[in-house]
């Protein structure tokens, strides 16, 4: 028996039993960002083990202390880029990507 619902669709009592329902809903597939991430991060490869990505906002509110070690550890790749902004793909945003080897 369909139900209303805000899903795709809902229908109740589905087994013989009537303990089952089953729920409609949509399922989006999205790439991985190592799909297109190359194109705006010239220092991503498949080797690092750790990939980070922050708003420069937030990169800015990281202590200098913090920022010091993570700069010292070998390995540790640092770079200002901008990648377009998942709100309006037509804005580029500001952006500082962190790799590690």
């Amino acid at each position: 028996m369909f139900q209303e619902t805000q899903e795709l669709g809902k229908v109740k009592d589905i087994d013989p039993y009537k303990i089952t329902d089953l729920r409609v809903r949509g399922m989006w597939n999205i790439k991985t960002p190592a799909s297109y991430l190359p194109q705006y991060i010239t220092n991503f490869d498949s080797e690092y083990k750790i990939y980070c990505l922050l708003e420069k906002e937030k990169y800015n509110l990281v202590s200098s202390a913090l920022l010091s070690k993570l700069k010292a550890i070998d390995g540790v790749s640092i770079e200002c880029i901008k990648l377009p902004d998942p709100s309006n793909l037509s804005n580029l945003k500001d952006v500082v990507s962190i790799g590690y080897k």
